[in-house]
């Protein structure tokens, strides 16, 4: 499914589940906690872990069958997003347990540190929904714990430390940071995605590295991931069309 907020845009599909190898390292591991900080330097906070932590890109825990304790069949990731993860609690129209959809994304998260989807969906929850998102000197006015739930920094620090090799992890945090036009940050977190996700050729990746590098001022660059990502049959048009605005 391909969404867009802005100009950002990402795919998040399950295809990744059978595309990429198992790369938690922390599986099972109720006490991992929350490692690093918000982007205002406050330590990071969340909820007790309770069922998983599972890695959402090992099929041990996303297919059915593979995953046969306490007499569970179902695949973990199944039981998840059929309480929580819903169609309405990802498009952040309405909770599954709650009427806020936070909640469920939360309870999703903490079960799967990197499902990809809820990350996203957190990413735009808290963007949408934080009054300081589009407001001036955002990192200090953005607050730890907003709404009862850590900011999306905190998931995706807490996704890297559990799952260090999974791609897709840095790849959303280099569009949460360009959203919060940390262009800095952003670029660093793309350059490792694109490290990580190696011979993936991920064209949504390399389109939203086009438009940090033109963001950035850097049109050769920019051009370059834009040749990259229409290679790939890319459909969108606006980066293509931003660079042909700079030859008139």
């Amino acid at each position: 499914m391909t969404i867009m907020k802005g100009r950002l845009i990402l795919t998040v599909s399950l295809v990744v589940l059978a595309t990429l190898p198992a790369m938690a390292a922390r599986n099972g591991d109720k006490y991992m906690g929350w490692p690093g900080q918000t982007l205002g330097g406050g330590d990071c906070q969340g909820r007790e872990q309770g069922f998983g932590p599972f890695d959402y890109t090992d099929p041990t825990y996303t297919v059915a069958g593979n995953y046969t304790r306490h007499g569970r069949n179902e695949a973990p990731l199944r039981t998840v997003e059929k309480v929580h993860f819903t169609r309405k609690v990802e498009r952040l129209i309405k909770g599954k347990t709650g009427e806020d959809p936070i909640g469920d994304i939360d309870y999703t998260i903490r079960a799967f540190p990197n499902h990809h989807r809820a990350l996203f969906a957190a990413i735009r929850y808290y963007l949408i929904r934080s009054p300081a998102a589009s407001s001036e000197d955002q990192a200090k006015q953005f607050k730890p714990g907003y709404g009862g739930y850590p900011p999306p920094e905190c998931y995706l620090q807490r996704a890297e430390y559990f799952a260090p090799a999974d791609g897709m992890v840095p790849a959303l945090f280099g569009l949460y940071l360009h959203r919060r036009n940390d262009l800095d940050g952003a670029l660093e977190k793309y350059q490792e995605a694109e490290k990580k996700l190696g011979e993936t050729e991920y064209a949504e990746l390399y389109y939203n590295l086009g438009l940090l590098h033109f963001d950035r001022g850097e049109y050769t660059e920019a051009q370059q991931y834009a040749d990259k990502a229409y290679a790939l049959n890319y459909q969108l048009p606006g980066l293509r069309r931003r660079l042909e605005r700079l030859e008139h």
